[in-house]
């Protein structure tokens, strides 16, 4: 294996990691928008139910818990700002490290070519040879 061929690996590795990276970020904002979503609908049903017992029952609780669930949300969207800037930022690694890929595939490709065609012309080169040979051959016999 080629030193060029080990530098592609690697930065097809990096490239690998960086997107499951991508992956997992992903998973935990989607799984902090459910727990928002979440939260709110358990807002809404402590409202319902704090309406429905004339908000006499507990006085003050309401409004404690209501602070709470108010604290807790604002937690969350912080939490969901958070991860979303690091999507954005793994995002631009993930474009970075495709660009740094690309170009040593490139190379690769570039070497490959240019053995393959000087093969081809070693090859040609032969096969001249041995017509001018035979050629030569047959005029003086």
């Amino acid at each position: 294996m080629s030193r060029l061929d080990s530098i592609i690996r690697l930065h097809r590795w990096q490239l690998d990691e960086k997107r499951r990276r991508l992956v997992e970020l992903q998973a935990m904002a989607d799984d902090t928008r459910r727990r928002i979503a979440a939260l709110d609908r358990e807002i809404r049903e402590e409202a319902k139910s704090a309406d429905a017992a004339g908000g006499e029952a507990y006085p003050g609780s309401w409004q404690a818990y209501a602070r709470t669930m108010r604290e807790r949300r604002e937690n969350l969207e912080v939490t969901l700002c958070t991860i979303e800037s690091q999507v954005g930022e793994i995002n631009e690694a993930i474009a970075e490290a495709f660009q740094e890929l690309k170009k040593f595939e490139l190379i690769s490709e570039a070497r490959a070519r240019r053995v393959r065609e000087t093969a081809a012309r070693r090859e040609q080169f032969a096969l001249d040879e041995m017509a001018l040979t035979g050629f030569r051959r047959s005029s003086a016999g």
